[in-house]
């Protein structure tokens, strides 16, 4: 192919020196091959202008010019497809809506995303000038960019950060980027923000902490109950009152497994019904005899659903009080006893001085009615 405005081919110029014309003609076909070296491989050697010694040369450099062309355009063409793949990984990180940087072997940053300059404060020129080294790290572990650059194995840690955006916990993800020849020229660090999981990840263990000890040190008779019933933890009150034996054997127990008599108030399982707070009164009844009373405080906690995530049964153990009111009724019928069985007469007055009651006998010696039977 003929380029345009360049006359075909370095035809040869004729001359009465032999010699002469041949070194012409040998330096136009080195100016030939010195431009398709330099990238020009358009021209070619008019094999017709030369006589029969030189035209084996001319057409083995013809060949060569091709084979120089061919290989140019193979490169070219090698350079489009590279500059098309950075192009498109570079869209890649840059649309990505995970944090990323790109770094090179000294560890300078040479690509960042939207994502990393919202989450970490800096601007694009901020980091445009920045090394990895720039950063303060508070503290870290697990495997870092060494080993990415190093080893050529992907790798993942764990740092707390101080950026322009505050103190940052981030997972950073490093991956090795080879080129076409397999060598590793960059490292690609991917971040996870984990600082609001780790903040509420602390605050859920803080409520955690709090109701374990609401559990643990309460006063009061607490098993823990699922969704299905079964009891998830109890404490120490709880073992006393309930006279099982150990934790262990108490978390194996059914309710079956007891002697109980539901006195007043809600079933047993009200609160799964209900889903609300619901009262029991029991009665536990032990083998050498002894009984046991106590209040029940169902107290359902419910998930976003409306379904029960666990339940608090609370016990308050009334056994003085009932044993004490049981006395006092005692005594009380043993006294009017005592006053309506009594063969002598007698009245019961009050503080001011009026009668509280009387027997019979009184009733006979005052000779008068009873007041009261």
């Amino acid at each position: 192919m003929e380029k345009t405005g360049r006359k075909a081919l370095f035809q040869a110029a004729p001359s009465d020196n032999g010699n002469t014309g041949g070194n012409e003609i040998l330096n136009d076909w080195v100016k030939i091959l010195k431009s398709a070296v330099e990238g020009d491989a358009s021209a070619r050697i008019d094999l017709d202008s030369v006589d029969g010694s030189l035209k084996p040369l001319g057409e083995t450099l013809n060949l060569a010019i091709e084979k120089i062309s061919t290989d140019s355009a193979d490169i070219q063409n090698k350079k489009r497809l590279i500059g098309n793949a950075q192009k498109r990984y570079r869209e890649i990180i840059q649309q990505n809506p995970m944090p990323m940087l790109l770094i090179n072997k000294n560890l300078k940053i040479v690509v960042t995303n939207p994502a990393y300059e919202e989450m970490s404060g800096y601007t694009t020129n901020d980091l445009r000038t920045m090394n990895i080294r720039d950063f303060r790290v508070v503290e870290s572990d697990g495997d870092g960019i060494k080993k990415a650059f190093s080893e050529g194995i992907r790798s993942a840690g764990e740092m707390v950060v101080d950026l322009p955006s505050g103190t940052r916990i981030l997972e950073q993800h490093s991956i090795p980027v080879r080129n076409d020849a397999g060598e590793i020229t960059n490292v690609l660090l991917a971040f996870q923000d984990l600082t609001d999981l780790r903040r509420e990840m602390g605050e859920i263990n803080l409520l955690n902490k709090k109701a374990e000890s609401f559990i643990k040190q309460n006063p009061q008779a607490i098993a823990v109950l699922g969704p299905d019933k079964s009891r998830i933890d109890l404490n120490k009150e709880y073992e006393r009152v309930w006279r099982g034996g150990s934790y262990e054997e108490l978390m194996r127990k059914k309710l079956y497994d007891f002697d109980i008599t539901m006195t007043g108030g809600d079933d047993f399982y009200a609160s799964y019904e209900t889903k609300r707070l619901a009262v029991s009164d029991m009665e536990l009844k032990w083998p050498n005899g002894d009984k046991t009373y106590v209040t029940l405080y169902q107290v359902p906690i419910l998930d976003d659903n409306g379904d029960i995530l666990i339940n608090y049964y609370i016990y308050q153990d009334r056994t003085a009080e009932v044993e004490e009111k049981g006395a006092i009724q005692l005594l009380q019928k043993q006294s009017e006893s005592f006053i309506k069985q009594n063969p002598q007469a007698i009245a019961v007055l009050g503080p001011d001085k009026s009668r509280i009651d009387l027997n019979k006998e009184y009733g006979r010696v005052w000779r008068g009615e009873a007041t009261r039977s």
